[in-house]
């Protein structure tokens, strides 16, 4: 059962808009943190791919010059690549790292529009508490669902959304983005150790 909200403060509104503010932002960073994570798997699989190809044709023509023990050498290696590729994945993570920052991005734009024209315009306090909790519990499950990404990337995101004045509302916690702002990492991307 939900619970029931009996707030009449003129300032209900503006709260609720300050946290819509700090959704989005963090959206906005896990978003990009995912797009970035995606573009350096598909970079792995394509570097992996063509890596794996070259020895391939090495492999080939030392087998056809008559030199079995380069050419066994080169299988060999050639093995490693295609074993790293089926364990790792690479295609496959950079596509739901992929659609994790398309679903960050698409939930941005909800908070964004709902703070921008609905919060203001279409609702009462009890509906604006009402929303702001249904798009930070979708936040929550995106964090749970989505596939982690390194604290480095998360940390080069912050900062770049910083350093081009999009860091909006900046905490003063400790063990923030790493660019000297304060920006305290999301759960998403602050702990997590996985190599991306």
């Amino acid at each position: 059962m939900s619970e029931q909200y009996e707030v009449h403060s003129p300032a209900t509104k503006r709260s609720v808009a300050d946290e819509l503010s700090q959704l989005e932002s963090d959206c906005t960073r896990n978003a990009e943190a995912q797009t970035a994570a995606a573009a350096r798997w598909r970079l792995r699989h394509y570097l992996t791919g063509i890596t794996a190809t070259v020895l391939a044709v090495l492999s080939s023509v030392a087998f056809a010059g008559n030199h079995p023990a380069l050419a066994a050498a080169l299988s060999s290696l050639l093995a490693v690549f295609v074993a790293v590729m089926t364990f790792m994945k690479p295609s496959a993570r950079a596509c739901e790292h992929k659609t994790a920052g398309d679903q960050y991005r698409a939930l941005c734009s909800e908070v964004r529009i709902f703070r921008e024209i609905r919060l203001f315009h279409a609702c009462d306090d009890q509906s604006a508490i009402a929303g702001l909790d249904a798009f930070v519990k979708r936040r929550n499950e995106l964090d749970t669902a989505s596939r982690r990404v390194c604290g480095h990337i998360f940390r080069c995101i912050c900062r770049r959304i910083h350093h081009r004045g999009k860091g909006k509302a900046h905490g003063s916690d400790e063990g923030g983005c790493g660019c000297g702002c304060g920006e305290t990492a999301s759960r998403n991307g602050g702990e997590n150790t996985e190599s991306v």
